[in-house]
């Protein structure tokens, strides 16, 4: 037998799978086009914070190390990472919704 045309993937290794929590129904997928080619959402940083993420470490009360690794003279530290952006789609024509019912 023969393989039946609508059987084969078109798109099979053009376009990459991220799975994300974050959206609110997980039957529906979006297409978003890679950012070398159309450049269709912005990400931007809080001034004075920077584009790095801050790290901060508590020995007995929490203390702000840097944007980079620390090292860690006990295993007792606990750790907190705060990293404050904010994103937004400047350009529709990269991005495609379909919304499953």
């Amino acid at each position: 037998g023969g393989q039946i045309l609508a059987d084969i993937n078109t798109l099979r290794g053009v376009a990459e799978v991220v799975v994300t929590p974050f959206l609110t129904d997980p039957n529906d997928w979006y297409l978003v086009a890679d950012p070398t080619d159309l450049p269709c959402i912005e990400v931007s940083f809080l001034r004075m914070i920077g584009d790095q993420p801050q790290l901060f470490v508590k020995r007995n009360e929490w203390q702000f190390v840097g944007g980079g690794a620390a090292g860690i003279e006990q295993f007792d530290h606990e750790y907190m990472v705060r990293h404050v952006t904010t994103a937004k789609a400047f350009d529709w024509r990269g991005v495609y919704k379909s919304q499953v019912a």
